[in-house]
């Protein structure tokens, strides 16, 4: 929808504006929008919107194993988490983090990738490449599934190494975060 209004014999040419922007000063009153059109949040309630990848994040804070995180973002039309560079390592980070008071409210959580033939062949839950990873020290280990390490607790003991990813039995209960894409 576009507004025409005149400007001491100009017309003018507005954009899908709803009403007209209030630095106008039309010689004519601008038509007045019939039907403003609704805003529609990018990510359901609750959920935080990266515009960077145009995605919806959500950390559940309850415990899960990976089989039951996996499952508790499938119920949201969601996925665990894949990550495909560091600065979405760094974002997905931060979502642990209590900008309130600058502490993480949780140190460990599973990520989708796993190693479900125990081979070596790592994979994303949701089908995309593994085009990067952040492994911490001796990692990939023994467990079959993956987590991001991200709390102060591993901060210091790992010397510093924290956003980092190490494997983890498959049953071990913690949180997680989903992720799908934006409604854009």
């Amino acid at each position: 929808m576009v507004f025409l209004c005149e400007f001491n014999q100009i017309t003018t040419s507005l954009p899908n504006t709803c009403p007209p922007p209030a630095t106008t000063f039309p010689t004519t009153p601008c038509p007045i929008c019939p039907t403003c059109p609704t805003f529609k949040a990018p990510c359901p309630e609750n959920w935080i919107y990266w515009p960077e990848r145009q995605k919806c994040y959500n950390y559940k804070t309850e415990n899960a194993n990976f089989a039951q995180a996996l499952s508790g973002c499938q119920q949201e039309n969601a996925s665990l988490i894949s990550i495909h560079d560091l600065q979405e390592n760094l974002f997905v980070s931060s979502l642990t983090v209590d900008p309130k008071y600058d502490t993480w409210i949780i140190e460990v959580i599973w990520i989708g990738l796993n190693d479900p033939s125990k081979n070596g062949n790592w994979q994303w839950v949701d089908g995309s490449p593994v085009d990067y990873t952040i492994w911490q020290p001796n990692n990939p280990g023994n467990g079959s599934c993956v987590i991001l390490a991200s709390g102060s607790r591993y901060e210091s003991l790992n010397n510093g190494i924290a956003n980092k990813w190490q494997t983890a039995d498959c049953g071990t209960e913690i949180w997680y975060i989903c992720e799908k894409n934006a409604l854009v």
